[in-house]
């Protein structure tokens, strides 16, 4: 967090030789976050999207809370690893709805089922 918060290491001559503390709270439930020394971390949950960290730094001096987005992202939804090939005598669709020839690459279509081709 010391990028974030710089103004509080070695700012004051005085307070030099103290180390900052770090707390976190989330009001998000796409993860669940933790301090541990300078360094916080969001642990994700399964559902992905926007969330926001609130840290505070406390110098023994000075509080100060930033507000900092996390976005969590996971793996691709909705299709799968393929180990089955499509028949290559069915019509293809891409996800446009545009019929395919079978040299296509990329996502296909092909009687209700999904296929990634490479």
């Amino acid at each position: 967090m010391k990028p974030f918060f710089a103004g509080f290491y070695g700012q004051n001559s005085s307070y030099d030789l103290l180390t900052p503390t770090y707390s976190v709270e989330t009001e998000s439930s796409l993860f669940t976050p933790s301090v541990e020394g300078s360094m916080v971390k969001a642990t994700a949950g399964k559902n992905g999207g926007v969330g926001y960290l609130f840290v505070t730094v406390n110098d023994g001096q000075t509080t100060w809370t930033q507000r900092i987005s996390v976005a969590v992202t996971g793996s691709t939804t909705g299709i799968t690893v393929i180990t089955q090939q499509p028949s290559p005598d069915s019509q293809r669709y891409n996800l446009a709805g545009q019929r395919v020839g079978n040299s296509y690459k990329g996502v296909i279509i092909q009687n209700g089922k999904t296929y990634l081709m490479k």
